[in-house]
């Protein structure tokens, strides 16, 4: 989390876990909205964990927020245009 540190603090946020959720939450919404039904967040002060129903919607998830994450320039535009005010961070 630490590598992700410096572009959540950019925009006022911590990126604690809750942060994490509402940020993926969103970035889910607008990828594949239908996603989101078969995820379970589970987000701690220092660590964010999420599960999903089945191995396909695990594998899913992962293919949206990977490219994503590895591309700090993409993941500063997702959190740039984050609804903050859906953010308990």
């Amino acid at each position: 989390m630490i590598k992700y540190t410096g572009v959540f603090e950019k925009h006022g946020y911590s990126g604690n876990g809750e942060s994490w959720a509402g940020h993926i939450a969103q970035i889910l919404e607008k990828v594949d909205p239908s996603l989101l039904s078969h995820i379970d967040f589970d987000p701690e002060g220092g660590a964010f964990f999420a599960y999903a129903d089945t191995k396909a919607n695990q594998m899913r998830f992962v293919e949206i927020l990977v490219p994503i994450f590895t591309d700090l320039r993409l993941l500063d535009s997702y959190i740039a245009k984050a609804d903050s005010d859906r953010i308990w961070d």
